[in-house]
């Protein structure tokens, strides 16, 4: 008569962020948690390489500029280590950034910063889902 447990607790995708500005990855994962998603939020590439390792995301949103590893080189990285979800970049340089490079670190989709709340959580979902094809720039 017990109804499954297991229904009521199933594994919600993790979206691992990745950004140096706290109140960009505050409003992020506030928007990924309310559509359903389990946000992680890391302040840098090396943090985020751990927590990768620790809880493998469904997929990674990274700034492109931050101190000590750009978005580009975490990507690369995790991708070096195996790793392979999807990576959406956030930046506000929207110009400058080289297709093969993002494309050979795994970086599928480039959104510019100011962003919209609600196209970055439907474009979350859609790769998540794999309902949308890759567009890296």
């Amino acid at each position: 008569m017990a109804a499954s447990s297991k229904t009521s607790k199933a594994r919600l995708p993790i979206v691992l962020v990745v950004d140096d500005e706290p109140h960009i990855a505050q409003v992020v994962a506030l928007n990924l948690s309310r559509a359903g998603l389990t946000p992680i939020c890391c302040a840098n590439g090396a943090e985020a390489l751990e927590r990768a390792r620790l809880h493998p995301p469904s997929l990674v949103i990274t700034d492109h500029q931050m101190p000590k590893m750009t978005g580009l080189e975490f990507a690369q990285q995790l991708r070096a280590a195996s790793r392979t979800p999807p990576v959406l970049m956030l930046t506000a340089r929207g110009t400058g950034l080289d297709r093969s490079m993002l494309e050979q670190a795994g970086i599928v989709a480039v959104m510019a910063k100011p962003f919209s709340p609600r196209a970055l959580v439907e474009r979350s979902l859609a790769l998540i889902t794999g309902a949308v094809s890759s567009e890296a720039a």
